[in-house]
């Protein structure tokens, strides 16, 4: 593992210390009258943004390349990989150049796709949708687990529903009817209370 790998890995741990508490202590059924749920959100979007503001671009690379070859042996890895995705998602908030860059990886068969839909999914602003939509199109040729990170990403947009709805029925038409969990989560945001409430 190349040393910056290992450095962004501890940065990682550090912004998971409060996560790994809330864990312990959900797995054993504790729940401390001091601890609070939204306190631990609070430090981890601050701890991440802290994180944002010092990097340089070239950070974006070794993420990147640690999220498309993962170290096996790193226990808790899952845990990891959705904080890179949150990290990521924050990133786009703050850069557009990183939104496009990202955007643009979106559309190739080597990046670590379901990863960037999951930071697609944790930005959630409506700059977003003109690079979901590319896929959107082809979702049929996605796996399951990108086709589902997929809908989340666009049915869990802040764009307005004129902009989302169409998209998750050019996916509902699109999806092969073998995939039924991806079929599921299409609808349910389609019958969700967001889009449905606003047919016309």
């Amino acid at each position: 593992m190349a040393k910056s790998q290992e450095g962004l890995l501890l940065d990682l741990y550090f912004m998971r210390g409060v996560v790994f508490e809330r864990d312990a202590l959900a797995g054993n059924d504790e729940q401390p009258s001091d601890f609070s749920v939204d306190d631990v959100l609070i430090t981890e979007e601050r701890l991440r943004r802290e994180w944002i503001d010092r990097a340089s671009i070239d950070w974006l690379d070794v993420l990147l390349d640690l999220l498309a070859d993962p170290p096996l042996r790193l226990k808790h890895w899952g845990r990891f990989r959705f904080d890179a995705a949150c990290l990521l998602g924050d990133w786009m908030e703050r850069d557009p150049m990183i939104l496009a860059r990202l955007g643009e990886l979106l559309q190739t068969d080597t990046a670590p796709r379901e990863d960037l839909l999951h930071a697609f999914a944790h930005y959630g602003k409506p700059p977003a949708l003109p690079y979901l939509s590319y896929l959107a199109r082809r979702i049929d040729e996605l796996t399951e687990t990108e086709a589902i990170a997929l809908v989340d990403a666009v049915g869990g947009n802040e764009a307005p529903v004129e902009a989302v709805r169409p998209l998750l029925q050019q996916m509902q038409t699109r999806t092969p009817p073998d995939r039924t969990k991806v079929a599921a989560e299409l609808a349910n945001y389609l019958r969700g209370k967001r889009l449905a409430s606003n047919l016309s």
